[in-house]
């Protein structure tokens, strides 16, 4: 926290990394990880719809952003000249994570992390599920193409192998 990395001509700074686990759209398996950071822009406007942020765990394992309400607003498409604004990111991982990198890359593929750990007060409980949940992380489109993002949670006990003709997508 208080990490400030240069990115571009943009200042990064982290505000914070919280935890949410009781939420009553998380799983039992999983938690919110919130990442609070500012945003510092110089003599130019910076267009961040082309930035990936994205959050590694310490095996390299990656999560996307999902919709979070934290403690500020998502970062905007825009911020402008000479500008500073706070922004919240969030991403749904396994109670398990403890900790990994924070990866910001523009489009020119310029990228900077921030690394972090977990503190953990109490042991997390072990959650048993004997099935298989699929979620819809996110669902992207253009003009002749669907974009879907799924997370697949395997709790049975032996390896599935699933294969492109075993995910299917109905619209209606």
């Amino acid at each position: 926290v208080g990490d400030v990395l240069m990115f571009g001509e943009a200042v990064i700074t982290l505000r914070g990394v919280a935890t949410a686990v009781d939420a009553p759209d998380i799983p039992a398996d999983q938690q919110m990880i919130l990442i609070d950071f500012d945003v510092a822009t110089g003599s130019e406007s910076l267009d961040t719809t082309t930035w990936q942020v994205e959050l590694l765990d310490e095996i390299g394992q990656l999560y996307t952003p999902v919709s979070a309400s934290g403690n500020y607003a998502p970062l905007p498409n825009t911020i402008p000249v000479m500008a500073s604004l706070p922004a919240t990111v969030g991403y749904l991982v396994p109670r398990s994570f403890v900790g990994g990198r924070w990866l910001l890359t523009d489009s020119a593929g310029n990228s900077t992390a921030f690394r972090f750990t977990l503190e953990t007060l109490t042991p997390l409980l072990e959650v048993r599920y004997n099935g298989i949940d699929v979620r819809v992380v996110s669902i992207m489109h253009q003009p002749g193409q669907v974009t879907t993002l799924l997370r697949i949670y395997n709790g049975l006990s032996e390896t599935l192998h699933i294969t492109q003709d075993d995910i299917w997508l109905a619209f209606g």
